[in-house]
């Protein structure tokens, strides 16, 4: 078996959500406690929109309006792009098409979120390709969600390492054929080094 590409799962693999997210979000709220409900609201406004379907910022105002909460939407938006790659995941990944391998994002995203990963965060320049949900038209784990990107990258799933945060993403890939690995990025004093470990158990050296 030989790895010729590794698609890196978004949040939780390779970024981190800023600390002050929440805070953010608390602060345009009239009673903070109620941030775990709000950011209920906002995640059940984005669900649909992670498959393309309608307009995260449209959803966006209705949250905002059914809490009475008087701030743009642009500003909301900006708190939920509040999102920083790991130390050091932009030299693992030199490394690593520099040896050689197709390294690709891929990830459920929103329209909005997932231009900003790639144009302001440099995931277009970083990565070698990006498979994000909103394009796709399918989330993980939906089984076509691997099948579009071995269709695209037209490499064999045995061929391909997925590494991801959720135990049903990585059950889903593996299920596909594909080399799947569980990996979070919180869980390491040194996310680098314990992601160039995972990577290496599966045959391929930096």
């Amino acid at each position: 078996m030989t790895i010729q590409a590794i698609l890196f799962d978004a949040d939780g693999v390779i970024q981190t959500t800023s600390d002050d997210f929440v805070d953010t979000l608390k602060g345009l709220l009239h009673d903070a406690g109620d941030v775990d409900r709000f950011l209920k609201d906002i995640f059940a406004a984005e669900f649909p929109t992670l498959t393309g379907d309608g307009d995260f910022a449209t959803n966006l105002r209705g949250v905002l309006e059914h809490w009475n909460v008087h701030t743009s939407v642009d500003q909301v938006l900006n708190a939920w792009t509040l999102i920083k790659p790991m130390d050091g995941i932009d030299m693992l990944v030199t490394q690593l098409r520099c040896a050689g391998v197709l390294c690709c994002v891929a990830s459920n995203q929103q329209s909005h979120r997932a231009h900003h990963m790639s144009h302001l965060l440099g995931y277009h320049d970083m990565f070698d390709r990006e498979f994000y949900s909103c394009k796709l038209g399918v989330m993980k784990p939906d089984p076509e969600f691997f099948e579009q990107i071995v269709e695209r990258l037209d490499i064999a799933p045995s061929e391909l390492l997925f590494i991801d945060d959720s135990v049903a993403n990585v059950d889903a890939a593996t299920s596909a054929g594909i080399n799947a690995a569980l990996f979070r990025t919180l869980d390491h004093l040194d996310p680098v080094a314990s992601l160039s470990g995972v990577i290496g158990k599966y045959g391929v050296r930096l």
